[in-house]
C-alpha cells in the first residue's frame, strides 16, 4: 500500500473514533462548558427587551445527529454598569431525527457582541464599557450541524451625564459645607471620599445630587459623586477639599495689674491656615464667661484705654475671624484696683468776712496722695498737695474748691466744696443833713445808701420819735427839742455795719415865736439840766448847745441877724473900752471864721458881715491919720 493510502486510512479511522459530539465540541472551542440542550429545541434569550429575530432551520434528509432548530435571541440591560444579560430556554418541543429522544446534544456557542469583541462561551451576559447601540450575533452549532444558525439582536445602553460638580476648596473643622452637582440621566447617586484618591468610601446617607458635609477631622480629602442608571455607573472627576482648624492666637497684656481704668497694650500672635483675610476684636470680661467688645480694639495688636466694670481679676481675649469662621485666643488676666473712694471733703468755715482763712480737709480710702484745687475763672488751679490745706480768701465771692485723691487704682475727684466769703454791708446815711435844724413835729426824710445788707434797722434816738425802722427811705417825726442821733444798722452773713447822723430839733410848727423862757436850773440838779437840753442822763450840754438854747427865742424874732446885733454891740463896747478899734476888729475876724467853720449854713451871712465890718475897721485904723 502506498504511503498516501496509509495516511488517508489513518485519517478516516481517526475521524470515526474522534467524531463524537463531545470531541467535536472540544475541538471547536476549548472554553465551552457542557450544557444540557436537548434537540430539537428553541433557545430564548429572555429579559425585558425586544427579541428581534427568530430563525428556523429544518432538515428533511433525516440524517442522524441533525436537528431542527427554532431559536429566538433578544437582549436586555442587566444589573451593573454596561451589562447585557441573555437567557436561553426551551420554548417548543421537537422530535429527534436519527437519534434517541433525551440524548444530549452539546452545541457550540459563538458570540459577536458588536463592540469588536467575540467569545465562545455559554455565559449569558456581556459587559459593555461605554454606552451605545450594539448588534449582538449568536451562532449555535454542534458536531452534527457545523453550519448552525445565527441569531442577532440590538442592545442600546445609555449612561448618566455629569455636567458639573461644585466642591468648596476648603472647610473648617466642625463646620458644614455643601457639595452639589448637575447630572442628567441618573436614577441613583452616591457621594464618595478618599484620602489617597485610590480607595474610596461612601458618605453615609449621601444619595442625592447634593450633600451637606460637616467635617470632623482635619486634612485634605478627595470628593466625587457616582451617578447610576440601569445601564451604567459614572463617576465625576475627583476634587480636593482641605479641612482647616479655626484661627487661633496667643495673646498677652501689659501691664498685668493697675487701675480699674487704664491704658493697656494688648499683643497677639495669630495662627491661621484658612485662605481668607482676618478681622480682629478684643474683648473683656469680669468672669471669663460673659464677654464685651472693647470699643475701637479691632487690630491685631492694640494699645488704648480700657475700663473694667469692677475691681479684682478681669479677663481679656481676642476674636480672630477668617471670613465667616470665628476663632478665639487664649484668655489673659488683669488685676484691676479700684480708684480711691473719697469719704469726705470739707471746708471750715464755709462762710465769713474777708480776709477769710479756710481750712480744707479730705479723707479717702485707697489714696496715697491728695491735691487740692481752686476754681479760678474756668481753670482748676492747684493750691496744695496735703490732705489738709489752709487757704486765705481775700476777695468777696463764692469760692469753689475740690480735692483729687490718687492711689494705685487711679484718681478720684471730689464734689465741689463752696465757701461764701465777703464783707460787711457798706452803708452811708444820705439824709437828713446834720447841718440842718428841723422843727418839732416836722416830717423828716431819712435815707441811706446800702450795699450788701440782708437786714436793716433804724434807730431815731428818741423814744417818742415816730417812723418806720425797717424801710429805706423812711420818715421820722420828733415831738421834743434837742439833738437827735439817727443810727442805721445793716447786717449780712459776714457782719454788721452802722452809720449815724445827729440833727437838731430847734423849733415847732405850732407854737408862737419868742415864747420860750429860760428856767432856772439849780446848779446841784444835773437831772434837770439833762431833761431841758435833751441829752442822755449823766451828760452836760456843750457850750454851743447852751448858746443855741439861750439865743433861740431871739433868733426866732430877728432871724440870723440877731447874731450880727449881738456882735455889733460887743464890737462897739470893746472899741470904747480899749479906745482902739484894732482889738474888736481882730476879735470879729476870728469869730466870723469860727461861725463859717462850725455853724449851719444859715449863719454864713452874719458871719461874713461881721468879718467884713472887722476888716473895714482895721483898714480905716491903719490908713486914717491920727488926730492932733
Amino acid at each position: 500500500m502506498k504511503s498516501y493510502q496509509i495516511l488517508l486510512t489513518f485519517i478516516i479511522i481517526f475521524f470515526c473514533i474522534c467524531g463524537s459530539p463531545v470531541f467535536a465540541q472540544n475541538i471547536t472551542d476549548c472554553d465551552l462548558i457542557n450544557n444540557n440542550i436537548y434537540g430539537p429545541s428553541f433557545y430564548n434569550i429572555s429579559t425585558a427587551g425586544t427579541f428581534d429575530e427568530t430563525t428556523t432551520e429544518s432538515d428533511t434528509t433525516n440524517i442522524a445527529g441533525r436537528y431542527v432548530y427554532a431559536v429566538t435571541l433578544s437582549s436586555s440591560i442587566g444589573a451593573g454598569g454596561g451589562r447585557a444579560d441573555y437567557t436561553v430556554s426551551t420554548i417548543q418541543g421537537a422530535t429527534v431525527i436519527g437519534g434517541s429522544g433525551g440524548d444530549p446534544v452539546l452545541p457550540g456557542w459563538y458570540w459577536e457582541y458588536g463592540d469588536t469583541t467575540t467569545a465562545r462561551t455559554n455565559d449569558l451576559y456581556h459587559i459593555y464599557t461605554s454606552p451605545g447601540t450594539y448588534i449582538t450575533n449568536l451562532t449555535l452549532s454542534n458536531a452534527a450541524d457545523t453550519t448552525g444558525i445565527t441569531l442577532n439582536t440590538s442592545t442600546t445602553l445609555t449612561a448618566p451625564t455629569i455636567s458639573g460638580v461644585t466642591i468648596p476648596e476648603y472647610n473648617v473643622k466642625d463646620y458644614t459645607v455643601t457639595f452639589s452637582s448637575t447630572i442628567s440621566g441618573a436614577t441613583a447617586y452616591q457621594w464618595q471620599y478618599s484620602t489617597n484618591n485610590i480607595s474610596w468610601s461612601n458618605f453615609a446617607g449621601a444619595t442625592s445630587d447634593s450633600f451637606n458635609w460637616t467635617s470632623t477631622n482635619l486634612g485634605t480629602y478627595y470628593i466625587r459623586i457616582a451617578a447610576s442608571n440601569t445601564d451604567f455607573t459614572v463617576y465625576s472627576a475627583p476634587q480636593t477639599i482641605t479641612v482647616h482648624p479655626l484661627p487661633t492666637a496667643a495673646v498677652s497684656v501689659s501691664p498685668t495689674s493697675g487701675p480699674i481704668a487704664h491704658t493697656l497694650t494688648l499683643s497677639s500672635t495669630v495662627v491661621n491656615t484658612i485662605p481668607l483675610s482676618l478681622s480682629y476684636q478684643w474683648q473683656k470680661s469680669s468672669d471669663a464667661t460673659t464677654w464685651t467688645n472693647i470699643g475701637g480694639a479691632t487690630t491685631e495688636d492694640y494699645t488704648g484705654y480700657v475700663s473694667f466694670s469692677s475691681a479684682g481679676t478681669n479677663y481679656l481675649r481676642q476674636l480672630i475671624s477668617a471670613g465667616p469662621y470665628p476663632g478665639v485666643s487664649n484668655v489673659v488676666a488683669y488685676e484691676a484696683t479700684a480708684a480711691p473712694v473719697i469719704t469726705s471733703a470739707t471746708a471750715s468755715p464755709t462762710t465769713g468776712e474777708i480776709p477769710l482763712t479756710v481750712s480744707l480737709s479730705a479723707t479717702a480710702t485707697g489714696a496715697t496722695s491728695f491735691k487740692w484745687q481752686k476754681l479760678i475763672g474756668v481753670v482748676w488751679t492747684d493750691i496744695g498737695t496735703s490732705q489738709t490745706v489752709s487757704y486765705q480768701i481775700t476777695t468777696a465771692n463764692v469760692h469753689q474748691f475740690r480735692v483729687i485723691a490718687t492711689g494705685i487704682g487711679g484718681s478720684t475727684t471730689s464734689s465741689v466744696v463752696s465757701v461764701n466769703a465777703g464783707g460787711r454791708p457798706v452803708i452811708s446815711i444820705t439824709a437828713p443833713d446834720y447841718n440842718e435844724i428841723y422843727a418839732v413835729n416836722e416830717s423828716i426824710v431819712v435815707s441811706a445808701s446800702i450795699v450788701g445788707a440782708d437786714t436793716i434797722s433804724w434807730s431815731f434816738g428818741d423814744a417818742g420819735a415816730e417812723g418806720d425802722t425797717t424801710a429805706n427811705p423812711t420818715t421820722v417825726i420828733y415831738r421834743t427839742f434837742g439833738k437827735k442821733t439817727i443810727t442805721l444798722t445793716a447786717s449780712n452773713a459776714f457782719g454788721t455795719s452802722t452809720d449815724s447822723v445827729t440833727i437838731s430839733i430847734g423849733g415847732t410848727n405850732t407854737r408862737p415865736f419868742a415864747t420860750a423862757t429860760l428856767t432856772a436850773i439849780p446848779t446841784s440838779s444835773l437831772e434837770n439840766l439833762t431833761d431841758i437840753f435833751d441829752v442822755p442822763p449823766g451828760e452836760v450840754p456843750d457850750v454851743t448847745e447852751l448858746f443855741f438854747a439861750i439865743a433861740e427865742p431871739y433868733e426866732n424874732a430877728v432871724g440870723v441877724f440877731f447874731m450880727l446885733i449881738i456882735f455889733g454891740t460887743i464890737f462897739i463896747m470893746l472899741w470904747l473900752i480899749t479906745k482902739n478899734v484894732i482889738v474888736p476888729c481882730i476879735i470879729g475876724i476870728i469869730f466870723g471864721t469860727f461861725v463859717l467853720a462850725f455853724l449851719p449854713d444859715g449863719y454864713y451871712g452874719p458871719a461874713i458881715a461881721i468879718m467884713a465890718l472887722s476888716i473895714t475897721g482895721a483898714i480905716i485904723k491903719v490908713f486914717m491919720p491920727p488926730r492932733p
